[in-house]
């Protein structure tokens, strides 16, 4: 259920602060493991899913079919791999299978939705999210979140809109990655004020590639390859490498290879390893 901030509710069980695809599977799996109780989810964006519309190229790759370890960053394996276990690609398959989406593989192995389109993903999850009897309240910006003293007003979150209490908050913010949505870096500072800590260095994952302006790679914009690049020591030591479709652009480069590549090459820039733990 889709509400504005005027219909906001003066208290829930559990508020879930973003509406993204992490907010959105934590509002349907929340839903379900606790009927009966209120659960609300607030978004300060005005369009719901404005990153699961553009993942993809606007077609939405949900998932992998072979999901590793080793593509992972930020904590030690073991702690990864822990996480992945929890809902494994079989398990992902079938959880939009029961929404209705249909998942293809492609030659690279990403799995799309057989519709090519990235709304589709995001309606059935908006449905889950009603039979889950969860609430949506947007465009509903949360500034502040504090600790409660009270048993039963653990959490008070505020924003222009008003106040709201709540038993229980999920953080589901993302990071800095696509501000516009809301995605600011915010939620790092929510966490930090309970306690969590921040690596040392945040950077994006996936990014493209940018050539200085006097590289010869930026004249050969609009052409799509399919390519191999590395990151190598300086001693010639391979530290990671992709082979998938390249595609060269007026500032550098960009496309799968471009992408999966960046985060090795700007941990180098930062760490002496690529896959820092």
């Amino acid at each position: 259920m889709t509400k504005t901030k005027n219909n906001l509710p003066a208290c829930a069980d559990i508020v879930i602060v973003g509406a993204g695809a992490a907010g959105l599977f934590a509002g349907i799996f929340a839903g379900r493991a606790h009927p009966g109780r209120r659960i609300v989810i607030l978004e300060g964006a005005k369009t719901l899913g404005a990153k699961i519309l553009v993942a993809g190229g606007g077609r939405c790759n949900v998932t992998h079919d072979a999901v590793s370890v080793d593509a992972y960053a930020g904590s030690s394996r073991n702690a990864i791999k822990k996480v992945l276990l929890r809902f494994d690609v079989p398990e992902t398959v079938a959880f939009f299978r029961e929404l209705g989406v249909t998942l293809k593989r492609e030659e690279t192995g990403k799995l799309f939705p057989t519709t090519d389109s990235a709304r589709t993903v995001l309606e059935a999850l908006l449905r889950a999210i009603e039979r889950a009897h969860v609430e949506i309240v947007h465009p509903c910006r949360v500034e502040q979140i504090e600790r409660g003293s009270g048993a039963s007003d653990d959490f008070r979150l505020t924003g222009e809109w008003g106040t709201m209490q709540a038993r229980h908050v999920i953080l589901a913010m993302g990071g800095k990655s696509l501000p516009k949505s809301g995605s600011d870096g915010l939620g790092y500072r929510f966490a930090q004020s309970f306690g969590h800590s921040l690596t040392e260095h945040l950077f994006p994952a996936l990014v493209p590639l940018i050539l200085p302006a006097e590289h010869y790679g930026r004249s050969l914009s609009g052409i799509a390859v399919r390519a191999r690049l590395e990151v190598r020591t300086a001693a010639g030591k391979r530290l990671a490498g992709y082979t998938d479709a390249l595609l060269c652009t007026h500032f550098g480069l960009s496309g799968p290879a471009a992408l999966d590549i960046s985060r090795h090459y700007t941990a180098c820039l930062l760490y002496t390893s690529p896959s820092p733990r």
